[in-house]
């Protein structure tokens, strides 16, 4: 399904000349070495660690695993990578290194902040600082859970004012009752794939940290798709800055998403036309032209029907 919905969303090669999306990942890092294939440069680069390392460096992979998965779902984009803990699990004294990596993505005009990380306690300052993200049309998205449904929604993700909260579903788009943290009955609650994720390890995790990375790549994909010149250029010409709005992009996820409990649960397949959903085959030219018409007219009526 990721390969069909990158067919038709992808822009063709001779039509490649469009300002990109910029994704800021706020994690433990990156490898060198996946930095170099993802051609993440030093400048869409930095440490804010106590102990800043010029050197990009991930002692986790979770970092590295969060950029990968933003990668497969949206190859075109641009990501900057913020090594703000240098273990998978924030902690209170993260705090200072987020804020100030924050105002680093922002600096750099991104479209879209992952924060696959979460706090037990609320942090005024750093409300702060996502209030002036949201105000600048700057999607986050933050994990609803930092240990599965042991606890309750950590922050961000609690301030749905301004973040997107991400929880996990199954490949079946169904909630995962083992990881999902009770989400709220007035708010979206969105969830995405999060079970059985083959991570850049090569090993098979789960949690809405993984989530958070496919959600931020799902919404990458659809501004890139925006972005494009066939549809900028043409009666769909909004699309892009109705999109950069959370209330945009949270009616478009919405329009694709079957309610299981308390939870939207994502399903990307329902962007395509049926026939195009579980096929195994490439589709030909004549139907990727013709399911993009589709998709860009499902994704109006999305933005028009809520």
């Amino acid at each position: 399904m990721v390969d069909s919905l990158n067919l038709v969303l992808s822009a063709d090669l001779e039509d490649n000349n469009y300002q990109k999306v910029k994704v800021a990942v706020l994690d433990t890092g990156i490898s060198p070495k996946a930095a170099e294939g993802f051609e993440i440069q030093g400048r869409m680069y930095r440490d804010f660690t106590d102990r800043p390392d010029e050197n990009m460096r991930d002692d986790t992979g979770h970092g590295t695993s969060v950029v990968d998965l933003v990668y497969k779902i949206c190859e075109p984009a641009e990501v900057y990578v913020a090594r703000v803990m240098e273990k998978s699990h924030a902690i209170r004294n993260s705090v200072d290194a987020v804020i100030r990596a924050l105002k680093w993505a922002m600096s750099n005009e991104v479209d879209i902040i992952c924060m696959a990380i979460g706090f037990a306690t609320e942090v005024p300052e750093l409300k702060t600082v996502l209030k002036k993200a949201f105000a600048a049309n700057i999607l986050v998205f933050a994990a609803a859970s930092n240990h599965n449904n042991m606890s309750g929604v950590v922050y961000p993700a609690r301030w749905n004012d301004c973040v997107f909260g991400v929880f996990s579903t199954n490949a079946g788009a169904k909630n995962s009752r083992k990881i999902n943290p009770t989400g709220s009955g007035k708010d979206e609650n969105f969830a995405i794939l999060g079970e059985d994720i083959k991570v850049f390890t090569g090993e098979t995790q789960k949690g809405t940290s993984y989530s958070t990375a496919i959600a931020c790549g799902l919404a990458a994909r659809l501004l890139d798709f925006a972005k494009q010149n066939p549809v900028a250029g043409g009666i769909y010409g909004n699309l892009c800055n109705d999109l950069k709005e959370k209330a945009g992009m949270a009616k478009v996820l919405c329009g694709i998403s079957e309610k299981d409990e308390e939870y939207h649960c994502i399903a990307p397949w329902k962007l395509l036309p049926e026939n195009l959903r579980w096929q195994s085959d490439d589709p030909s030219e004549e139907e990727i032209q013709q399911a993009r018409v589709s998709v860009m007219n499902r994704i109006a009526h999305y933005l028009e029907k809520f």
